[in-house]
């Protein structure tokens, strides 16, 4: 098997659906090659919320890989 049994994480579907900004924003910061500014001025708010949003999807992204626990109330 491809990958050494690697597991496909995809953030779109693992973050909350009100979570679709922060998905948004690892999109243009990590594929696009955006910066915080760049990615604030695509998605319309402001470098902080961007970079909040960056650092949450980052944590659950590196929750996901581990194998941690559960969200609350769901999948």
């Amino acid at each position: 098997m491809r990958g050494g049994g690697a597991v496909r994480v995809t953030l779109v579907d693992g973050l909350e659906p009100s979570d679709e900004r922060k998905s948004r924003a690892v999109e243009l910061r990590f594929f696009g090659g955006l910066n915080g500014e760049e990615t604030a001025a695509v998605l319309n708010v402001s470098v902080d919320t961007v970079m909040r949003d960056w650092k949450l999807a980052k944590a659950w992204l590196l929750r996901e890989l581990r194998g941690g626990p559960p969200r609350a109330g769901g999948a």
